[in-house]
């Protein structure tokens, strides 16, 4: 029988907002789900909750929301990054 181990919400927060920092491009809520251990629908909530209160900022593409830190400026995404999920491009920042 696996061990379960409660976290606190402010743990899960902390452990979101360093994800998305490290990442250094914008990330799917599937990513991030699975780099915790957490269901998707957790991370989709504590994302856009983190959004809300301007600790990150969340883009809302044709496949779903991607997420990047609030200090990267969006030129800065279109400059650079195209956002892959499964190999396929799902979103792209056009200015």
């Amino acid at each position: 029988m696996s061990k379960i181990s409660k976290v606190s919400v402010t743990e899960l927060r902390d452990r979101v907002l360093q994800i998305v920092g490290d990442a250094g491009q914008p990330i799917a809520v599937d990513v991030v789900a699975e780099s915790i251990g957490i269901g998707w629908g957790t991370a989709r909530a504590i994302l856009l909750e983190l959004a809300l209160h301007n600790q990150i900022t969340a883009l809302k593409t044709s496949k779903g929301w991607v997420f990047l830190p609030r200090s990267q400026k969006l030129v800065e995404v279109h400059e650079t990054f195209a956002v892959r999920k499964k190999g396929q491009i799902v979103a792209s920042i056009k200015e």
